[in-house]
């Protein structure tokens, strides 16, 4: 029985071993390997944050750290009572934190040229492509 036990203890090596190509030929042009993993020297699998994020992550920081919950409560009471007496921009910044931001329609109006081209490819090729 302790010889099982024994045999069993022990692991055996993977059957196939993951590795990089030697050839860089052998690499794809999105930065993968033959085996989809990302290859050595593709910065995007890094895990390596920029140095610009870095620093706007701890400026963000030090404004988080600067003002208090009741900082906080007393602008948002501001922001109310100037919306109550009329402030359009208090009233706007108010509503879009309660209710979330309206997300903006775009309106599009086409020139004559435009619509021309879209009507002659209407007209002889069913539309547009895609």
């Amino acid at each position: 029985m302790a010889k099982k036990k024994a045999a069993k203890a022990k692991k055996s090596p993977p059957k196939h071993k993951r590795s990089l190509p030697k050839d860089p030929k052998k690499l794809h042009l999105n930065g993968k390997n033959n085996k989809g993993q990302f290859a050595k020297g593709n910065t995007a699998g890094s895990g390596k944050r920029s140095p610009e994020a870095k620093r706007k992550t701890e400026q963000a920081d030090i404004f988080k750290n600067a003002v208090s919950d009741d900082d906080i409560r007393a602008i948002a009471q501001i922001l109310v009572t100037k919306a109550k007496q009329g402030d359009t921009r208090a009233a706007q910044q108010v509503l879009d934190r309660c209710l979330g931001k309206v997300k903006e329609q775009v309106s599009l109006s086409l020139s004559g040229d435009t619509q021309d081209f879209l009507d002659y490819m209407g007209e002889n090729y069913g539309g547009l492509p895609g």
